[in-house]
């Protein structure tokens, strides 16, 4: 019985000393660990990231629907992937004026990269670009690292017809009522 029990006890023995030896430094080899994270870091550019900015671009067309200014600014989103509702507002009202002329919105259209990496020898253009129709939040999909610079945001902006400064036709009624002379 007593042989048993320390057959027992020396496969234990037996079984600790291996686990402490599959953890041993001198068993790691950190240089081939490090060369896996060297090569995968080379192909970080084609994951997808959340957006964190993007470009905006600023259209101003005239009475005349030709195109009179470009401008171009930078965003950098509050929160990944979303502008929301009150920077949209307040995107359009800083931009709404260009050299003492009122514009008002007339669209606005994001282009968004936002390609899985497995299909991106496939691309379209025309896949990415989409029509705002409502200001409202504007969710940005995440897009391929390499890619983030093609992502835009585009106003589109027309000139305001200037309200004429209209007069009001005044009319005056007289109420003309014969009298009578009394003689």
């Amino acid at each position: 019985m007593n042989s048993e029990s320390d057959n027992g006890s020396e496969s234990e023995s037996d079984n600790g000393s291996d686990n402490d030896s599959i953890f041993d430094d001198e068993s790691i080899d950190f240089e081939s660990i490090t060369n896996f994270d060297k090569s995968i870091s080379k192909y970080k550019d084609f994951y997808k990231e959340n957006v964190e900015t993007i470009k905006l671009k600023f259209l101003y067309i005239n009475k005349e629907n030709a195109l009179e200014n470009i401008r171009y600014d930078d965003f950098i989103f509050n929160t990944p992937n979303l502008i929301s509702y009150v920077e949209v507002i307040k995107i359009l009202k800083s931009n709404n004026e260009i050299m003492n002329k009122l514009y008002k919105i007339n669209s606005i259209c994001l282009y968004n990269v936002s390609v899985d990496p497995e299909n991106i020898q496939d691309i379209k253009e025309e896949e990415f670009l989409k029509i705002i129709n409502n200001i409202d939040d504007i969710k940005v999909e995440p897009t391929i690292n390499i890619l983030h610079d093609l992502n835009e945001l585009m106003f589109i902006f027309k000139e305001k017809e200037r309200e004429r400064e209209k007069t009001r036709k005044v009319s005056i009624k007289i109420n003309n009522k014969s009298r009578k002379k009394q003689l």
